[in-house]
């Protein structure tokens, strides 16, 4: 069967995908899209967009529940579980349809099937018939992310679910173990807690979130408690059992054992690249035992025409990463000659209270930090909450690193210290840029007036 050729096809669909297809196709790129899903990918369909409807409805039923003296007893004191998820595949249709409009207009071909390398320089797709379609191309990037890590001893079931699945159930359980301590298990907990579930947390370290400043840890776990959460830290499942009206798990710790029933358990025991299917055996592309794609500052795998973007190279598995990576790597294949910078990468931890990071967020030699208490700010009073806002900075120029934050708008507010970083920004140039009152992201130019001695709203002692 004759080849057909291709200019540059990506390999995904999702905000590395997209993106990058769109940026090519910009740069006058003839661009093709290789999707054996729904356009969007992962990220918009049960990552991304679905978890955070879910978050979002579930901090207002809590805020609505705090607030019980001020607005009465809600009705029923249950949410409408079945119109969340009319109003989350609501949303999800409409971002998807404005996502195949944005391919339209840039003119981009979308093939629908699964791609499987042939050698350096070709591949096959093999649509939903089973029909096979041979192409050969100038550039392709493989944009195919990844997925739940499946745990062999406990395995996927009626009951017991990834991370994916946890987001698609069709009510709303009494109760819930969470098997991982992450961002992704402290995510989901915190949302289903908000909304009256008993929730428990199963991590096998010896804490949650350990990448995480120390300080900011504890403050998160001040809340898990108060929401009801069980933590059991340093623990893992010796033993479970399933059948089609209950679940029991045994969970074993240093001191103790614990015996739960929950009506689910789900699995957040991190993500694993999308690349075994790919037939990359076929090519020059290395891949290392964990199965990421290797590549070089210029995303370029071992094969110089192909690339490899966001969750499929090492790095962290973040949406606007992948973004980034794909409108990188549209620049290098139009012969710009760029490489990555991910100098001041934020982070964000969508729990209640957010978590948002930036930048170096740990004290080393030469760093200092400077943090302010949103308990000093009148936005935060005003709206019943509390945090903290700290900023690392080189301790003889004042410059910059980066800055870990954490109570409401942290996903929002992290941005502007993101961009005072990328821009070389000091704390005096921060602590000089007038900020409008009363805001949540007045308390970074509080931190920056402390970090430069010059402290107005707490005491230097």
């Amino acid at each position: 069967m004759r080849k057909a050729h291709l200019d540059t096809v990506i390999i995904g669909s999702g905000p590395g995908g997209y993106i990058a297809a769109i940026r090519a196709s910009q740069l006058g790129q003839h661009v093709t899209i290789i999707e054996k899903g729904a356009i969007g990918g992962t990220c918009l369909h049960s990552g991304c967009i679905p978890s955070k409807s879910l978050i979002t409805i579930s901090k207002k039923w809590a805020d609505l529940k705090k607030n019980e003296a001020l607005f009465g007893k809600p009705g029923n004191n249950r949410i409408n579980f079945e119109e969340f998820t009319r109003l989350k595949h609501s949303t999800i249709n409409k971002l998807h349809s404005g996502i195949k409009h944005l391919l339209a207009k840039n003119r981009i071909t979308v093939l629908e099937g699964e791609a499987f390398f042939s050698d350096n320089s070709s591949l096959t797709v093999t649509d939903s018939h089973g029909d096979t379609h041979p192409y050969s191309f100038n550039h392709c990037i493989i944009a195919t992310g990844s997925k739940p890590r499946l745990l062999p001893d406990l395995p996927w079931s009626n009951r017991i679910l990834s991370s994916t699945s946890a987001l698609d159930l069709k009510r709303l359980p009494t109760s819930i173990s969470i098997v991982g301590g992450g961002y992704i298990g402290v995510e989901l907990g915190c949302a289903y807690a908000n909304l009256g579930v008993n929730v428990t947390i199963i991590e096998a370290q010896d804490d949650i979130l350990p990448f995480l400043d120390a300080d900011i840890r504890t403050h998160l776990k001040k809340h898990l408690v108060k929401k009801g959460v069980r933590l059991l830290t340093g623990a893992t499942i010796s033993e479970w059992k399933e059948d089609d009206e209950s679940l029991s798990i045994h969970v074993e710790k240093k001191e103790e054992a614990v015996h739960l029933q929950p009506e689910y358990v789900i699995v957040s025991a991190g993500r694993v690249p999308r690349s075994g299917s790919l037939g990359l055996h076929h090519t020059d592309i290395v891949v290392d035992e964990n199965g990421f794609i290797e590549v070089d500052q210029s995303l370029r795998t071992g094969v110089p025409t192909i690339f490899a973007i966001g969750d499929v190279i090492k790095g962290a598995a973040l949406a606007h990463k992948a973004s980034y990576d794909g409108k990188l790597v549209a620049e290098v294949i139009s012969g710009n000659k760029y490489s990555v910078d991910y100098k001041a990468m934020p982070q964000v931890i969508f729990s209640d209270p957010e978590i948002a990071l930036t930048g170096k967020t740990q004290t080393e030699e030469g760093i200092k930090q400077s943090t302010f208490p949103l308990g000093a700010n009148g936005r935060a009073l005003t709206m019943g909450e509390e945090g903290m806002v700290r900023i690392y900075f080189h301790e003889q120029t004042g410059q910059l690193q980066g800055a870990a934050v954490i109570g409401p708008h942290s996903s929002e507010i992290i941005t502007e210290i993101t961009v005072a970083i990328e821009a070389g920004w000091t704390v005096e140039d921060l602590s000089l840029t007038i900020h409008p009152h009363p805001t949540i992201s007045e308390s970074i130019m509080e931190a920056a007036e402390l970090a430069s001695g010059m402290p107005v709203h707490v005491s230097l002692n």
